[in-house]
């Protein structure tokens, strides 16, 4: 027979199962959340974008903005780079915040770091200031990646014209 000062010192495993759930999870409830605005600081690894008009998957309007290491001005620049798609059209984005996996219909990332190697965002945040005529278009993003890898910073991108024929 166990005593019960005994079993007190000796749960079962069940229990430690329990008490480092109930730890764990509240060890993620007191972490730090991120700030709710991204950083105003220019993307150093990326410090050139170009915008253009796109299409969404189901062939809405959307704005493509691709961020690259050089001034390339092909429509598929040199890795690595990375593209961003919001999935509306420019007059509906400024003075937006658009946040996934909340709403995967708003808008996707991808970072391809080496030719057609590409990792697709687990989530972001892109907030657009305003959409300057059709020659620069400013911006804040957050991208989180698979294993933690995050860019976090601003961005002018200037439009590309282009003619996307969606819908």
């Amino acid at each position: 027979m166990i005593t019960p000062f005994r079993y007190a010192r000796h749960p079962e495993p069940g229990r430690w199962a329990a008490r480092l759930a109930t730890l764990a999870a509240v060890a993620l409830a007191c972490r730090a959340e991120p700030p709710a605005t991204p950083s105003s600081e220019p993307l150093a690894d990326f410090p050139y974008a170009a915008a253009s008009l796109d299409c969404a998957p189901w062939d809405g309007p959307a704005v493509g903005i691709v961020l690259t290491r050089t001034a390339d001005t092909a429509q598929v620049p040199a890795a690595p780079y990375v593209r961003v798609m919001l999935y509306n059209s420019p007059n509906r984005l400024a003075g937006q915040t658009i946040g996934w996996p909340g709403d995967a219909e708003v808008g996707s990332a991808t970072w391809c770091v080496v030719g057609d190697d590409c990792v697709v965002a687990d989530s972001g945040l892109v907030q657009i200031e305003t959409v300057i005529g059709d020659s620069v278009l400013p911006g804040r993003l957050r991208l989180v990646f698979p294993g933690g890898a995050r860019l976090d910073g601003s961005f002018r991108a200037t439009w590309r014209p282009r003619v996307a024929l969606c819908g």
